[in-house]
């Protein structure tokens, strides 16, 4: 005998639709009744029949996960524990990704939608598409924006990693050091489109101003970096104003730990001491940061944390889209992780 939603309904004295919620870990069901609902499911064998309740319910169970590309050893952790989280929920995730190309993003976008997933979580450097995305949020669709700029503005419900405060607080650190400047290292067309499009670069611009310098387009450093061949497994190439950079300058904050590992490997194989010549710190704190060729300074972010918040969101979202309330704008605080490369690893407890 097939034992139903009704079945424990019965047993347990609650709603079909509160058992429903349970089940699926709603934050809108107390963990005492969370708790009768599964131990009351375990003991019926209740095994849940998510095609039936997709065909019912127009659900399909699926979250869309949009990134910007699959390359990121961060993105990926990141997307791994949301689809486990989501896997404990009864949820499964479909990943897609941009190619860091914002028509391709849209095409990915449209491919979720087609898809039929419940909703969508999207990750993006690119605000082109957000018209879109509001459009669709205020349809009723559940739409998470897991990228954090613009926060007034969009009208999306956000968790986001502060890569603001983060730039800002690894900036500082270099500037306490006494650096009299510092240069944010970075992927981008030039300068002007840094400052534009990144959170982390105007948390840099923001440090440097309120440390009392002047802030100018030339402490913006776009670099390119190429490799021998697509799989990156051998040595990468830098355009060469990030050798002159390093000659001339005292200190860089880059903008990401998988440029600045090479950047350090890149530096000491021509001569350039670090922390010796120039310090460097960095954002996002990946597993690979402490075992660098120097140990890489760096601010992090909670991933689990970041992670659960997200998931949390966007179900709550699909469970309750239409009822009235606030955006969801929650923003994860950064830490400073301090190591060799900033040339200050005894330093422990920095604040702002």
């Amino acid at each position: 005998m097939h034992v139903t939603l009704k079945d424990i309904s019965k047993s347990v004295g609650f709603s079909v639709n509160s058992v429903s919620l349970a089940l699926k870990d709603s934050p809108r069901i107390s963990e005492e009744t969370k708790k009768k609902v599964l131990q009351a499911a375990r003991e019926m064998d209740y095994i849940p029949n998510n095609a039936a309740r997709s065909l019912v319910l127009g659900k399909s169970r699926t979250i869309g996960l949009v990134l910007g590309n699959i390359n990121s050893n961060m993105l990926i952790s990141e997307a791994s524990l949301i689809e486990k989280i989501l896997t404990q929920r009864g949820y499964s995730l479909t990943i897609v990704t941009s190619q860091s190309n914002v028509e391709t993003e849209s095409k990915a976008i449209d491919l979720l939608l087609s898809n039929k997933v419940d909703g969508i979580i999207l990750n993006t450097h690119f605000q082109n598409n957000i018209p879109r995305m509001e459009r669709l949020r205020k349809s009723g669709y559940p739409i998470l924006l897991r990228s954090g700029f613009l926060r007034d503005s969009i009208a999306l419900d956000s968790v986001y990693p502060d890569l603001l405060l983060g730039s800002y607080i690894a900036t500082k650190h270099l500037l306490d050091m006494e650096h009299k400047r510092v240069l944010y290292v970075c992927h981008a067309e030039n300068a002007q489109d840094a400052l534009t499009r990144s959170a982390k670069a105007e948390g840099f611009r923001k440090a440097v101003v309120e440390a009392g310098h002047s802030f100018t387009f030339d402490l913006i450093l776009p670099v390119q970096i190429e490799y021998a061949d697509e799989q990156m497994i051998y040595g990468a190439k830098f355009s060469s104003n990030l050798l002159e950079a390093a000659h001339k300058e005292t200190a860089f904050v880059v903008a990401e730990d998988e440029l600045a590992i090479p950047i350090m490997k890149h530096l000491i194989e021509n001569g350039i001491s670090i922390p010796g010549d120039i310090a460097v710190a960095s954002l996002d704190n990946t597993r690979f940061a402490e075992s660098a060729v120097v140990a890489l300074t760096s601010v992090g972010f909670d991933a689990l944390e970041l992670s659960r918040q997200a998931v949390d969101t966007i179900l709550t979202l699909i469970d309750g889209i239409n009822e009235e309330r606030e955006l969801v704008n929650k923003s994860i605080a950064p830490k400073l992780f301090i190591r060799d490369s900033c040339g200050n690893k005894y330093k422990t407890n920095y604040k702002i």
